[in-house]
């Protein structure tokens, strides 16, 4: 049985982890995090959980916080697209 402690070691500090990187700590429930006990974390949106490398027996994990773009760069990368776009001859756009 050692295999479920291990699955159970894993799960808790992915929560741990993504918890304590949000802010909140186990001031949230742990049971709320969907964060995985398989042998790959779970995807959590907008954040990277990865296993640490460990002696046999524990776990370890760490999260960070996915890059995001500065506030309104996508609208802006599709604002150039599409003057990009009204600006080629006809038939040489995508679609």
């Amino acid at each position: 049985m050692a295999a479920r402690p291990a699955a159970f070691a894993r799960c808790w500090t992915r929560k741990e982890a993504y918890l304590k990187g949000t802010g909140t700590g186990l001031n949230t429930a742990p049971a709320t995090v969907l964060a995985g006990a398989g042998p790959r974390p779970a995807r959590i949106p907008g954040w990277r959980v990865t296993d640490l490398a460990t002696l046999p027996g524990y776990a370890a994990s760490v999260a960070t916080r996915e890059p995001q773009e500065p506030h309104g760069a996508q609208e802006a990368h599709e604002a150039h697209d599409a003057l990009d776009h009204e600006n080629l001859p006809d038939g040489e756009g995508p679609g």
